[in-house]
């Protein structure tokens, strides 16, 4: 191969004319999410036709620096001080932040050259639609901040830890990348951020962002799970934090909450606490007080619902919290997973799902794809029905049921099961954080 080889004319217009067809199907409304991604896609394939190999370390360097500088900005306030519109001298933010001007130019200089900064004039700046969101709360600036924190400062030499662990994916959050960077194997993740009170609670409000960019509704008929028997439990929300996903389904489905107790809001007691106070859960929902990684108390239910809780976990947690469900599983019952999902086989259209993957390898948990739900599901005596998908994002929900067999037989595989689930040791439970109360405790969900 020749490196330092550039497309030919020919290939230059066909890369141009691919990324021309694509942008017909351009949407700028919600909806159009796949369609945005598609053409992104095309034009960061011609940029990378256009590039010089050699150029590529200057490239990952630059990308490097501009995380840097962002989140520096973010700790001085510097992002805030620019009024939106409008613009400001160096000169103003340094007097709000009490930067020093040299220190802020540079920092800022290297954020026009990335275009997330505009500067209209030297040493006057103005946002963009990007910088301008950045300084929103909630906002992605927020979940920016979660992820430079507490995954990149965490997993930033991975390689000397595969070095120490061995060359293989972490198997239990103990002892992930995150554990061992904060020299605190054995000790849940949880239990570590609790120890930092702002630095958790900025997790958390970069959490909120995250949730809210994953759509649940719109993909999966929730009317599905009706049933005439309406003492009947239809959903059990396993670790469903202060009950947002039930509010929502509700909002959309009221009449599948025929009769108080319908639906079950299962999470730790600090949780719960914090459940009272969302003013958008109906005071008909059950709240419960569980822990996943015991006995399911609710038999029978027409679905256990799991939103972002199992990508927090290994397979083999993952199994063991899975098992727990199973004997109370009628015939009929559904396991509900709501995640993101990694293709087979991806492409750059794939680069957001791939990146929450790493994020997780952090704190020793994994995106899966369909055959990795599946083989969970099966490892539990279970089947997977369907995966339904969203068009407007990445989410998806997973739906398994019990393997068609006689109750006999449904009896052996429940057995078989129990015989074989991880052991659960008392301390996987993470810390409470009685400020927030939702993500970070019970293994409600994280990321």
């Amino acid at each position: 191969m020749d490196l330092a080889a550039f497309p030919s004319e020919e290939e230059l217009h066909s890369a141009i004319h691919t990324l021309s067809v694509a942008a017909q199907s351009y949407s700028p409304g919600a909806d159009g999410t796949q369609s945005r991604t598609k053409l992104i896609a095309c034009a960061k394939d011609l940029i990378s036709r256009l590039r010089n190999p050699m150029d590529m370390a200057d490239v990952h360097m630059a990308n490097a620096m501009e995380l840097v500088s962002i989140r520096t900005c973010l700790h001085l306030k510097a992002l805030h001080a620019i009024p939106f519109p409008g613009t400001a001298t160096l000169y103003s933010i340094a007097d709000s932040t009490d930067a020093s001007e040299p220190l802020l130019e540079r920092l800022l200089r290297m954020l026009v050259c990335t275009n997330f900064l505009s500067s209209p004039a030297p040493r006057v700046y103005a946002h963009t639609k990007h910088s301008y969101a950045y300084t929103l709360v909630p906002g992605p600036g927020m979940f920016f901040q979660l992820v430079y924190d507490e995954s990149f400062l965490m997993i930033d030499n991975l390689h000397l830890y595969l070095s120490d662990k061995g060359l293989h994916e972490p198997l239990d959050q103990r002892y992930s990348p995150y554990a061992w960077k904060s020299k605190a194997e054995g000790i849940p993740i949880w239990e570590t951020m609790a120890r930092h009170p702002e630095r958790l609670h900025a997790f958390q409000a970069g959490l909120a962002h995250a949730d809210a960019s994953i759509p649940l509704l719109g993909y999966y008929d929730f009317e599905q799970l009706a049933t005439e028997d309406e003492e009947r439990v239809v959903m059990v929300d396993v670790g469903g934090g202060t009950g947002h996903c039930i509010a929502d389904i509700l909002d959309a489905y009221p009449n599948l909450m025929k009769k108080a107790g319908n639906f079950v809001l299962q999470e730790l007691p600090a949780v719960l606490k914090k459940a009272d106070e969302n003013q958008r859960l109906p005071k008909e929902v059950m709240k419960m007080e569980h822990d996943f990684w015991t006995e399911q108390a609710v038999k029978g239910a027409r679905s256990y619902f799991f939103r972002r809780v199992l990508h927090d976990y290994s397979d083999s947690f993952c199994t063991t919290i899975l098992s727990k469900i199973v004997p109370a599983m009628a015939l009929d019952s559904r396991i509900l997973i709501a995640e993101l999902m990694l293709p087979e086989e991806v492409t750059t259209n794939d680069l957001g799902i791939a990146t929450f993957d790493i994020t997780m390898f952090n704190m020793g948990g994994k995106e899966r794809t369909e055959a990795g739900f599946k083989a969970l599901l099966e490892s539990v005596g279970c089947e997977l029905v369907k995966v339904w998908k969203s068009t407007s994002g990445l989410g998806v929900i997973v739906e398994g049921r019990l393997r068609a067999m006689e109750e006999k037989a449904l009896d052996q595989v429940v057995d078989q099961v129990a015989g074989r689930e991880a052991v659960r040791e008392p301390d996987l439970q993470p810390a409470v954080n009685d400020t927030t109360g939702e993500t970070d405790v019970g293994g409600s969900r994280l990321a």
